[in-house]
């Protein structure tokens, strides 16, 4: 029988865990609203996972090029020297349990994990993990796992309904951080395992999320805090209760920061779709309005219209500005169907008319929509 430390944890919730999944809500609805082309979401997938690799090995004192962690997770570049391999590794570690994240959590998949994070290719060698079937070994020595607490704390983690997912996977992270059994690499895989579950329940913005970046920026607290982790596992031998409430509350501000850097990425793509940096002032006060409260308009008049009219509408107040000559080609009709339907917009309220001539631009009337929030974004309209 294994000697099992067993190992409560505990947190006092704090108001900063309603308003922090409140922000993630809004920002699921820009995300929804904004509808991002395929081709770009996976673009900014692969930039964001290359990021978590490159701020995880930034964490542990070696700032490697950005570029150089591409050609490596690419396969482009051979990962020869031992923090080469320990990028190569992460990603690898990473992608291992992103194609796993409906599967349970438990100590066999820790193990593989962990397994693949140290399993470097040689230099004609590479680890192909969409097809490979090293989660159904079983025959594997699992006494470090249960020595160290983490399978009695995964079988807490599969039960708990106190916690909220988002609470529990900073439990988790600083659970692993100062109690794994893997050694100077316990943060590493803390912070993947972090982001499996959180993954794991839809807290990532499709993969999005990149928590190791603002760690990186609270560097200094954080290595305080992972001290004060450990002080409180190493005050008794077998069992204990770890109280991560001001670990989970910095987490929670850790995550609002993501979060607030999504959303400036995010509001990066959504401002190139109107030629933002050439837009006067003022409509460059409604396009941000329009990414920010977006998802909150609505057009309650477009029963009447036919379908290429809805298109149009639904165009415009998903990019707050249209200039009829865009529309032509991609409509497929000629430049007077396009300015009666604009004309008909017009009379119903559902546009407005900026500048004249070869300047003239159609917007949203957002002095008819929600008046008590517009200061924020316009002084006029």
């Amino acid at each position: 029988m294994l000697l099992e430390k067993v190992y409560e944890p505990v947190c006092q919730l704090s108001p900063k865990i309603d308003e922090t999944i409140a922000q993630y809500s809004k920002l699921v609805s820009i995300y929804n609203f904004i509808q991002l082309n395929s081709d770009l979401i996976n673009e900014e997938r692969l930039t964001s996972a290359l990021f978590r690799v490159h701020y995880a090995t930034a964490l542990e004192g070696i700032d490697y090029d950005f570029e150089n962690v591409r050609l490596i997770v690419n396969n482009v570049k051979q990962p020869l020297e031992r923090f080469e391999q320990e990028i190569y590794g992460y990603y690898q570690a990473e992608m291992f349990l992103f194609n796993r994240v409906n599967k349970p959590l438990d100590v066999y998949m820790i193990h593989d994990m962990q397994r693949l994070f140290f399993a470097y290719p040689g230099v004609n060698k590479t680890l192909d993990l969409f097809t490979s079937q090293i989660y159904e070994f079983r025959g594997v020595d699992l006494s470090a796992l249960y020595d160290s607490g983490i399978a009695a704390f995964v079988q807490w983690l599969n039960e708990d309904t106190q916690y909220s997912p988002l609470v529990q996977s900073w439990m988790l992270h600083g659970f692993v951080l100062v109690n794994g059994p893997f050694g100077v690499t316990n943060p590493k895989l803390a912070r993947i395992l972090q982001f499996y579950w959180l993954m794991k329940h839809n807290m990532t913005l499709g993969g999005l999320l990149i928590t190791e970046k603002a760690i990186f920026e609270n560097k200094e607290v954080y290595v305080q805090f992972q001290n004060q982790l450990k002080q409180q596992i190493k005050q008794v031998d077998t069992k204990t209760q770890i109280d991560f409430t001001s670990f989970v509350n910095w987490g929670l501000d850790i995550y609002s920061k993501n979060l607030s850097y999504l959303q400036d990425r995010l509001h990066n793509h959504f401002k190139s779709r109107s030629e933002f940096d050439k837009l006067s002032p003022q409509l460059k006060n409604i396009v941000n309005y329009v990414f920010e409260m977006g998802y909150l308009l609505k057009t309650d008049a477009i029963e009447s219209l036919n379908e290429r009219q809805v298109s149009l509408i639904n165009e415009l107040y998903k990019t707050g500005v249209l200039q009829t000559k865009d529309l032509y080609d991609k409509y497929e009709v000629n430049r007077k169907t396009i300015q009666r339907d604009f004309a008909e917009f017009e009379e119903m309220g559902l546009v407005k008319v900026v500048g004249e001539g070869r300047g003239l631009k159609y917007t949203i009337p957002l002095q008819n929509k929600f008046p008590h929030k517009l200061l924020k974004y316009q002084s006029k309209i």
